[in-house]
């Protein structure tokens, strides 16, 4: 401690002449200084160190959000109509609640790459609640290009993604579904029974299928 006390001010010399003090003096000031620069040097490399992996983790969060588009209307599950074909599926994989994003949405023919959508349905708001290990699917109509054998996809915004901690009344108000859990086995798809429900079980109604993770209602 004392030698700390002597780095930041060393005490008066006997007989100190007057240029001693100087020296004396300026050194003090001039240790004093650099440990300040030093010390505000780390602790703005602390600071944009603890930003750059809080920004990493904000955005690890928001890849872990899936959107995915269909209008097979063949699928058991699609549950949309002619009038509004299109279903936008959200999948919160992250550990935090969905609150809105924007999503871009691309409608083509076949074997081409050209967006056929005109340019004010190319963008879709989305605001629906989704908590974490939830899945929301909403049905829109995106205009008269959207037709048999046109291939529609979407894929989120990531910058646009918000994403807030989970409170309960996002889990009481949202209309989204429940995940299934993982396999015992470690595989992707798998039978229902073949599923860890040890921490929840699917609702009266619903449907686990063996290649989805989405608790769906029952065709």
């Amino acid at each position: 401690m004392k030698a700390l006390l002597h780095w930041f001010w060393t005490p008066v010399r006997e007989n100190e002449n007057w240029a001693q003090t100087l020296v004396r003096v300026g050194g003090n000031l001039f240790r004093s200084l650099l440990t300040l620069v030093v010390l505000g040097g780390l602790a703005i490399a602390a600071s944009m160190r603890l930003n750059q992996e809080a920004q990493e983790e904000i955005t690890d969060q928001r890849e872990r959000i899936s959107v995915t588009a269909n209008t097979d209307a063949t699928n058991p599950y699609y549950q949309c109509n002619e009038e509004y074909p299109v279903s936008i599926a959200v999948v919160n994989n992250s550990n935090q609640t969905l609150m809105g994003m924007d999503i871009d949405i691309s409608a083509r023919t076949r074997s081409t790459s050209t967006n056929i959508l005109p340019y004010s349905n190319r963008t879709l708001r989305w605001d629906h609640i989704v908590p974490p290990q939830h899945a929301l699917a909403m049905c829109y109509r995106l205009g008269d290009a959207i037709a048999p054998g046109i291939v529609v996809t979407a894929s989120a915004q990531l910058y646009s993604i918000e994403l807030r901690r989970t409170e309960d009344w996002m889990l009481s108000e949202t209309s989204a579904s429940v995940l299934a859990p993982t396999c015992t086995n470690g595989s992707a798809n798998c039978p229902p029974w073949e599923r860890d429900w040890s921490d929840s079980a699917p609702s009266e109604g619903v449907h686990v299928t063996d290649d989805s993770k989405m608790l769906l209602e029952a065709p």
